[in-house]
């Protein structure tokens, strides 16, 4: 009997031995996954992409803008121009998009951009900026040819001409104008009998405009 006993408790002792560090393993294992699955859930709630903002006009007349968007994740964002925060909007939306009005900008570039945040007031990196050029004010027009009321007889013939900023377009009586890297301008037309008008328009690339009329009378 004694013998047996002892035979019985070398197989239990074998059994325990190869079975229960197996057992270990695998429980490890398990709780190991679990945290890593847990810890790989708080990392991608904690990762806030940067917002996307629609396109945005590349010139304006306009003393503000509105700036829309989307923010995956995120509950508000905050509207930059060049680095100075102009506006914070809440985000009520499901799909993330956000509007926000009303922007003022300053004379010449600037650069919009944006920042999301989310729970936990976790922080996006900023938007790739946008440059948006504004300007306002009368644009450089001077018509040196012909003088207003000028009289024209026997050859039918007119030259335009004139100066602007370089960079401004130029159309006269709707028909575009080729400008010069000097600014100036000119362009020859047909004149008919009697009373000939030709409106000379300048636009800047904000949208600005100047207008000047001309009146010729022709006789042949």
């Amino acid at each position: 009997m004694m013998l047996k006993r002892v035979i019985w408790l070398g197989v239990l002792i074998a059994l325990l031995v190869f079975t229960v560090p197996k057992l270990l393993e695998q429980v490890s294992l398990w709780f190991g996954g679990r945290n890593a699955e847990d810890s790989g859930e708080e990392i991608s709630e904690e990762i806030l992409f940067p917002p996307i903002l629609d396109t945005l006009p590349v010139a304006t007349n306009s003393t503000e803008i509105t700036v829309r968007g989307f923010a995956q994740n995120a509950d508000r964002v905050e509207i930059y121009i060049n680095d100075i925060k102009k506006e914070t909007a809440t985000i009520g939306t499901k799909d993330g998009s956000f509007v926000v009005s009303d922007i003022r900008l300053y004379e010449g570039n600037n650069a919009v951009s944006a920042i999301a945040y989310g729970p936990k007031n976790v922080k996006s990196e900023s938007s790739d900026p946008m440059t948006v050029f504004f300007k306002q004010g009368t644009v450089k027009l001077i018509v040196e040819s012909p003088e207003d009321g000028m009289v024209v007889q026997g050859n039918n013939k007119l030259e335009v001409r004139g100066l602007t900023d370089p960079e401004n377009t130029i159309t006269i009586n709707g028909r575009w104008a080729r400008v010069s890297t000097d600014g100036t301008f000119k362009s020859t037309f047909d004149l008919t009998e009697g009373e000939n008008g030709f409106q000379v328009a300048a636009r800047d690339r904000a949208g600005n405009e100047n207008t000047i009329a001309r009146t010729v009378t022709y006789s042949k």
